[in-house]
């Protein structure tokens, strides 16, 4: 089909250029679908959809002039998940923009969902299909979340749980999120439980110190009077993923810098992370199979003096099930899947104990009907 030219004249009086071909219902959802699959826990992207469907319904905002919507859409996605869970973090605005692109988001696909979203016999249609599949995976994550808690130490295998991720299409996404997690929260009990410190000693005779003594002080802990400290090792996780921070997942007060990859990993992906942590030793977490290719390629570059160690998720494996069968400390177990528990709740911002709660209202008052989808926009797809 040609493509079609037409300017449309906003609100604001400007004339906007509407460049494109039109896009059938079928199409549309298939792209909306593809958008859904690939989000991770915070549905940002589907969420601006549902938010830019909404308004045109309700406000007759004009679906073919993007610019009134581009940029807008990220705040009021942001707003609901405020709303929801308390939370948001900051996008990349190129980043954003890429979803109104082809083969996504563009004018055309959302002028297609818009008609079916303001039909008569189901008004919000599209936006009641978003929001059930964030309603879903609210749910999901919490049973996740309920399993991990009601497991007994002696019960629990890691494996069991990275399952539940791996072959749910709901939480694939998030699978590096949750290795992020699992391996947060073995080190730090263990290291907690090795009773590990890190001390940090200056020449209390070093000729400077009388001229930058508050500088050592402030920025280093110690003085002249007092020129060596102690504190416990500590591992630190980045947090929620961040474009400026090279592909970090965590630090160490004790020198390595952590690295979590759980897919296969090339010889362009094995140099980029060296290059671009800026620490002196590195410790990557992999599946099995790329463990030996890391090692290869790190070593044929000149990088393997500065990796630790690689660690392999039968590694991981193997140390939680020893974590949590410790004869001669039962509590070992019990503390990790606390910390477990506790830190996907911090990683995954859907699984607040009131989110479910908060959805309810949500859709409340929205006047979403999750239960009266129809059959082809059954909002439980069982898609890859």
């Amino acid at each position: 089909m040609p493509k079609k030219t037409r300017s449309v004249t906003n609100r604001n009086g400007a004339v906007t250029p509407s460049v494109g071909s039109a896009v059938s219902l079928a199409d549309a959802k298939r792209r909306l679908d593809v958008l859904i699959r690939k989000t991770r826990d915070v549905f940002y992207k589907p969420m601006a959809v549902a938010e830019i469907l909404y308004r045109n319904r309700t406000e007759h905002l004009n679906l073919a002039a993007k610019d009134e919507y581009r940029r807008s859409s990220d705040r009021w996605s942001k707003d609901v998940a405020r709303m929801l869970w308390n939370t948001a973090t900051s996008s990349n605005s190129r980043y954003w923009d890429q979803m109104f692109d082809e083969p996504l988001m563009t004018p055309a696909t959302l002028t297609a969902l818009g008609a079916a979203n303001r039909s008569s016999a189901f008004p919000g249609l599209v936006e009641t299909y978003i929001y059930a599949h964030l309603n879903d995976k609210l749910q999901g994550i919490r049973q996740i979340l309920d399993w991990i808690s009601e497991q007994t130490a002696s019960e629990f295998q890691l494996m069991d749980l990275i399952a539940k991720f791996v072959n749910d299409h709901r939480y694939v996404q998030s699978v590096d999120k949750l290795y992020e997690v699992v391996v947060y929260a073995l080190f730090e009990v263990v290291i907690q439980r090795l009773d590990a410190k890190v001390s940090l000693t200056i020449n209390p005779n070093s000729i400077i110190l009388k001229t930058f003594d508050d500088f050592a002080f402030m920025v280093l802990g110690v003085n002249a009077a007092n020129p060596c400290i102690e504190h416990p090792a500590r591992l630190y996780r980045v947090g929620k993923a961040n474009a400026s921070d090279g592909g970090l997942d965590m630090w160490a007060n004790f020198g390595p810098a952590v690295q979590v990859k759980h897919v296969s990993l090339s010889m362009d992906g094995c140099s980029d992370i060296c290059e671009k942590i800026y620490a002196d030793k590195i410790i990557i977490v992999c599946k099995d199979a790329a463990a030996e290719v890391v090692n290869a390629v790190l070593t044929q570059v000149g990088l393997g003096e500065r990796i630790r160690g690689v660690i392999r998720e039968s590694d991981l494996c193997r140390w939680y099930l020893e974590a949590c069968n410790m004869p001669k400390d039962r509590n070992l177990g019990r503390d990790l899947l606390e910390v477990l528990v506790r830190e996907m709740g911090h990683e995954f911002s859907t699984s607040q104990d009131d989110a479910l709660d908060r959805m309810t209202d949500f859709s409340t008052r929205r006047g979403y009907r999750y239960d009266a989808l129809p059959n082809d926009w059954n909002a439980l797809w069982s898609g890859a």
